[in-house]
């Protein structure tokens, strides 16, 4: 039923929606006992429903939403009622999009019971004594904000980021395009969500002409801007089109360290195609609200933490990000009903109108930024405060991250002079890979001084590789570790994990992803922007290459390419196995990836810093050597040396293989490999099984096998397999030469 069409539906009376209700459920299991009106429903009448039959699967009760061709509260606003089935359709896909979890709140969408399409009535999950983000913000976090609730602001802040920019990862991926054709389908919320925010930005100017009347064609333009994206559908993106603090659910009871609060995502009616900051700049926008209006810190420790729990974005999506948020100040946040006096009202429209002026007094890069937004962190007046600008490095000890360290220290040094720029702080981090038992300090923490006297303005730190363990983007249960002996220390666990491990590829390959994952956590834990990594354009080319031959094509863009990559955490479930709690990207790079080795060298030897630390004729000896094949070097140093002996004479060849693989497009997925996080494919792990077949066989991490991708589980548990084989064949063969159990072929 179009807009149109429903203009002559008349609205029902409270009671008879009741009524309907109590009809339409009436021979099912949500059979009604008592209904009771929620507060929040603005388009549809909502209800808590005590049922007839309580069950173990509801002991709460459920949430009732009924749908009519109206909004509730504004019975002469017309609106579809197809808006009904395109959330209880969300909802259902939605379910599988995992929860973004931190150690304070676990962040997900409502469960959908059921829906009658004729009636327009969903069956929720009701969560207790729920209250939006905002009424809970008014509640707890009034002013003066106490700064011991600033932790739980930032962890609640931080998920909610986490939890948006995974909804807006997932929604992309190609098993998702019937969401996608769901969403492009819902054009008539598409039409009202424009129409609310941008075709009413001209009527605030004849509101606030004393404010607003110098700003009209700015405000014009905007305009055009937001019409202009909705005409090209295939540069559109998957949006919740409502993402506010009012459609954002809690409990209404403080949350305690220690406990998982629950946390819903509610309201998909107006889920449609649409530009992804858009999603943003409304939270954003609601969240500023309870500072510009209440005086309440905690909206910008919260703007603060969800900006960090998104993470990473491009200078376009962040400046469309402020553009919206003006928009909505200046439509939404100056008609507030209740809050505030006239005259705040007003400087909230100031305040919009600031950000989205042409006369902003900084701009960025070449566009105008309003003072406010771009110190939202703190004063939202006049603050001039610089962020610190926080990487870590991973470093090896060798020629390219030793390089990338003394990069990262002289840049360092070059800001702390600059009063003008904002704090640059490298973090150096050593993975200490000797899982020997060591009195006093290890090797590595003795070379690791000799780099902190070299490089003064960088800070570093030694890890050991046992700390991995504590590491939760691990999947543990899929590696041969036998979880169940705790009577070691973390070295001689990590030691026997390893000696269960059947070759010195596998060795190697687990070893260098524990490590990357290591690195991860830590630059998470020191709030890092970035991971860096050192990787010359000839390691690159050899990562690629032994990433193939390990079985890991799809894990190529992932390992080798800069960009986003998606880490998922696991927890231990009562069986054994590992389920996954969350998931969020994080930004990895290679700086030096257009910088040969030889070129390394060469710079190592012009810096004194760096030629007493990396001795040139041992950085030199470690790439002369060219062996290729040997029975006791892995495939990635193989290749590695491969690629050292070959880079002098083909430099263009050695640099191409790294510039197409940059050009390889990530292939996404809805689940990932326990220990790489390459993308699952499993028809293809299928294939390329062939006659080994899927079984892992027995032993500690077999069982979750099925969780690896199949360059792993090749490594680990097939490997095994054939070496049993073998073994087997060997024994035929020296009791029965030449006989009727002559040796099998193997594969090698």
């Amino acid at each position: 039923m179009s807009l149109h069409q429903q203009h002559d539906v008349m609205a029902d009376t409270e009671e008879q929606i009741r009524t309907k209700v109590e009809r339409v459920l009436e021979q099912t299991p949500f059979s009604v006992s008592t209904l009771t009106k929620l507060s929040g429903g603005t388009a549809n009448f909502m209800y808590h429903a005590a049922l007839k039959n309580p069950s173990n699967d509801y002991p709460d009760g459920v949430v009732i939403k009924q749908g009519e061709a109206y909004v509730a509260l504004n019975p002469s606003f017309k609106i579809a009622t197809s808006r009904c089935a395109v959330e209880q359709e969300s909802l259902l896909r939605l379910a599988n999009l995992p929860p973004a979890a931190t150690p304070s709140v676990a962040i997900s969408t409502p469960a959908i019971y059921q829906f009658h399409h004729d009636s327009n009535t969903q069956v929720q999950e009701y969560l207790p004594k729920a209250i939006s983000l905002k009424d809970y913000t008014l509640k707890y976090y009034a002013a003066p904000t106490s700064p011991s609730l600033k932790s739980q602001c930032e962890q609640l802040g931080r998920g909610l980021g986490a939890w948006l920019r995974a909804f807006h990862g997932w929604s992309q991926e190609p098993m998702q395009a019937a969401l996608r054709e769901l969403f492009a389908g819902n054009n008539e919320m598409q039409g009202l969500k424009n129409m609310v925010n941008y075709q009413q930005l001209l009527q605030m100017v004849d509101r606030h002409p004393d404010i607003l009347g110098d700003a009209r064609d700015v405000l014009q333009g905007v305009c055009d801007l937001a019409a202009g994206e909705l005409t090209d559908e295939s540069t559109l993106y998957v949006i919740h089109g409502d993402f506010w603090t009012g459609n954002i659910l809690l409990p209404d009871v403080p949350i305690r360290e220690g406990t998982q609060t629950p946390v819903r995502i509610v309201d998909w009616e107006m889920a449609q195609l649409g530009v992804r900051p858009l999603d943003l700049g409304q939270v954003i926008a609601e969240l500023w609200q309870l500072k510009l209006f209440k005086n309440i810190d905690a909206g910008e420790w919260l703007i603060q933490a969800f900006a960090d729990g998104y993470g990473t974005v491009d200078h376009d999506f962040a400046y469309r990000t402020i553009i919206h948020v003006g928009v909505h100040l200046v439509c939404f946040g100056s008609q507030t009903p209740g809050w505030g006096t006239a005259e705040q009202q007003k400087d909230v429209v100031r305040a919009g109108k600031e950000v989205l002026a042409e006369d902003a007094p900084f701009r960025l890069r070449t566009d105008p930024t309003c003072r406010r937004l771009g110190a939202l962190h703190k004063d939202t007046r006049s603050s001039k405060q610089l962020t610190t600008r926080r990487y870590l490095a991973g470093l090896s000890f060798g020629p390219s991250s030793s390089v990338l360290a003394q990069l990262l220290d002289e840049s360092a040094h070059r800001h702390s002079e600059k009063k003008a720029s904002s704090p640059f702080e490298p973090v150096i981090v050593h993975i200490d890979t000797d899982l020997s038992v060591t009195q006093g300090e290890s090797l590595a923490q003795k070379l690791l001084n000799e780099y902190r006297g070299a490089l003064p303005h960088a800070t570093f730190e030694c890890v050991p590789l046992a700390d991995v363990l504590s590491v939760k983007s691990i999947d543990w249960s899929t590696l041969p570790f036998d979880a169940s002996i705790v009577d070691q220390d973390s070295s001689a666990r990590l030691r026997r994990m390893f000696d269960a491990l059947p070759t010195i590829t596998s060795r190697t390959d687990i070893l260098r992803q524990l490590i990357r994952h290591l690195l991860l956590h830590k630059a998470q834990e020191h709030s890092c922007s970035a991971l860096l990594l050192g990787h010359s354009t000839t390691a690159l080319a050899a990562l690629t290459l032994s990433e193939v031959a390990n079985g890991r094509g799809f894990a190529v863009p992932l390992q080798v390419a800069d960009g986003m990559t998606t880490v998922c955490t696991y927890e231990p479930t009562e069986d054994g196995a590992a389920q996954e709690i969350s998931r969020f990207e994080f930004p990895v790079y290679y700086p030096l990836r257009e910088i040969f080795r030889n070129e390394l060298l060469q710079y190592i030897d012009l810096v004194p810093s760096l030629k007493g630390i990396v001795p040139i004729d041992q950085a030199a000896a470690a790439a002369g050597n060219s062996v290729v094949s040997h029975k006791d070097l892995s495939i990635e140093e193989v290749m590695t040396r491969y690629f050292d002996s070959v880079e002098e004479g083909y430099s263009g060849i050695v640099a191409n293989v790294v510039r197409t693989t940059g050009k390889l497009e990530r292939v996404p997925g809805n689940s990932f490999c326990g220990s790489c996080s390459m993308s699952l494919d499993a028809e293809g792990d299928s294939r390329w099984a062939g006659e080994i077949g899927d079984d892992a066989g027995d032993g500690p991490g077999a069982a979750g096998a099925g969780r690896l991708c199949y360059g792993l589980q090749h490594d680990i548990y097939r490997n095994k397999k054939l070496l049993n084989m073998r073994r087997a064949a060997f024994h035929r063969q020296t009791h029965d030469p030449g006989g009727s159990n002559a040796p099998m072929v193997l594969l090698r």
